[in-house]
């Protein structure tokens, strides 16, 4: 998949519309491995982190990092998008959920590349700290 791509990509899935004009963020990734949710596996991919507003209202104000793997495809004429996959559970990484279940991508890995997302509370991304009010 070509970096342009892939940068449209996160914007149409990541960035808030009002923030869109205003990222400068390059892409550039680095070979990584991702480990499975216990400790359990390992996945080559290709990572880097991806900065954005952590409020969409306010997109010059305070930043946060999120970190994106790139599952590479397999074959040499791949389709031109990747499958994006994001995980659902209060703070679990996509990473590590899609190296737990990474046999079932195998037909998947064929034809196009994996996006994998962590939003906001994982592992490799800034923490969100709520104040709660009783």
């Amino acid at each position: 998949m070509s970096q342009r791509r892939l940068q449209i990509a996160l914007i149409v899935l990541v960035i808030p519309w009002s923030a869109v004009g205003k990222s400068k963020t390059d892409l550039v990734f680095e070979r990584c491995h991702l480990s499975g949710s216990l400790g359990i596996g390992r996945f080559e991919a290709e990572c880097t982190t991806f900065q954005m507003p952590e409020n969409p209202r306010e997109p010059e104000g305070k930043t946060i990092d999120l970190f994106v793997a790139r599952v590479p495809v397999l074959a040499r004429d791949p389709e031109p998008s990747p499958l994006v996959f994001i995980a659902g559970g209060p703070g679990q990484a996509s990473t590590h959920g899609f190296v737990d279940i990474a046999s079932a991508f195998q037909s998947v890995l064929r034809d196009r590349s994996i996006l994998l997302i962590d939003q906001r509370g994982p592992e490799h991304v800034d923490l969100l700290e709520a104040v709660y009010k009783h």
